[in-house]
């Protein structure tokens, strides 16, 4: 029930403060306003291999890969290992135009979308964690495509 209108571009931002010893603030930001602040915990990783991060899907626990994807279209996606703050998220939403993030202090994966084609998805933080589409819905010939259209 996020109240997203289909066509229309939205800024998310999600922060969390903390590691999987104890709940930590998990804040969410629409459009550079916070729409939630509660606490949580992140389930332990495994340290050799961490936990994927699936992008326009839900990463169940008790299902593996890709679940419940939406149809949607993704943009200058970014994650940082430091909580950024409000002052920050606003100016980083800047009134919907996409700022380059590549000099931004805690940066570990940052996702532009420019390819324009085949299935990698190049990671400009510097730290070569390059993307894969997957396929859409486990159909392996049905991938996502990309699109000039932009926020």
């Amino acid at each position: 029930a996020h109240g997203f209108e289909v066509g229309t571009w939205y800024h998310l931002t999600i922060t969390y403060a903390g590691n999987s010893a104890s709940p930590k603030t998990l804040k969410g930001y629409i459009d550079g306003e916070e729409v939630f602040d509660t606490t949580t915990s992140w389930p332990d990783a495994d340290n050799e291999n961490g936990i994927p991060i699936y992008f326009g899907a839900r990463n169940a626990i008790a299902v593996e890969g890709y679940n419940l994807g939406w149809s949607c279209g993704l943009d200058e996606v970014a994650i940082f290992d430091e909580v950024k703050d409000s002052d920050w998220i606003i100016s980083a939403y800047n009134a919907g135009k996409p700022n380059d993030l590549q000099n931004e202090s805690g940066l570990v994966g940052y996702w532009r979308f420019e390819e324009g084609s085949k299935t990698t998805v190049k990671d400009l933080s510097g730290n070569g964690n390059h993307g894969t589409f997957a396929p859409i819905s486990g159909d392996t010939t049905a991938l996502p495509t990309w699109s000039k259209d932009t926020p």
